[in-house]
């Protein structure tokens, strides 16, 4: 099975790789709101903060290698 099969796979009525970019954009609209909450002293976990950023990365890394692998035809 490649990544291409895999960014392809149908959960409902769209595939993965647009789940996980709906995951992707929704943990950065998460990790900005708790960054302001910051700011703003309404929180103060700030290890909170790094792991929610740490998510949205590792989030967004997932996306874009499905996204390319579809895109480029990449045979991986």
């Amino acid at each position: 099975m490649s990544i291409r099969d895999i960014a392809t796979i149908s959960l409902g009525p769209q595939p993965l790789f647009v789940w996980m970019g709906l995951l992707t954009f929704l943990l950065v609209i998460t990790t900005a709101s708790y960054g302001y909450a910051l700011i703003k002293g309404k929180v103060r976990s700030i290890p909170t903060h790094k792991a929610l950023a740490a998510l949205t990365l590792t989030s967004a890394v997932v996306h874009v290698t499905l996204v390319v692998s579809i895109l480029y035809r990449l045979p991986l």
